[in-house]
């Protein structure tokens, strides 16, 4: 199963130029172990690049070696562009992230459609509903 990866203050800006169909984004040097790793087939995360114009696009990040980041270009309703070195990028929480883990984390109770959170860790979750314990 994909798991998102998240870290927290990863930032950094554009190291070159990229067009709209560029698949690789390079980060300034050293700046990449700001980023979560991705270890496993499926990982991912995602990036926000903005400009000073505020313009914004959401990439998916499905591979990253040291400051180079293999990505999916325009998600979560946002176009490619072209962006320019020194451009801000930086993991966000945005809608595409929380819909994946609601869809990957929480299940629907099959007799009320209520929402169920796992309990214990993630190696070993069990959803329960008050006063319902299945067998």
């Amino acid at each position: 199963m994909a798991d998102i990866k998240f870290t927290n203050f990863a930032f950094s800006t554009i190291a070159t130029g990229i067009d709209d169909e560029d698949t690789t984004i390079a980060v300034e040097p050293g700046h990449g172990v700001r980023f979560p790793e991705i270890t496993l087939p499926g990982d991912f995360f995602y990036l926000t690049l903005e400009n000073a114009s505020l313009d914004r696009e959401i990439v998916k990040v499905t591979a990253r070696l040291n400051d180079a980041m293999t990505v999916v270009r325009g998600q979560d309703g946002t176009a490619p562009r072209m962006w320019n070195a020194g451009d801000p990028i930086a993991l966000r929480l945005n809608a595409a992230g929380i819909e994946h883990m609601f869809n990957q984390v929480v299940r629907a109770d099959p007799f009320s459609g209520s929402a169920l959170v796992p309990q214990g860790d993630t190696r070993s979750w069990r959803y329960s509903r008050p006063g319902f314990f299945p067998v």
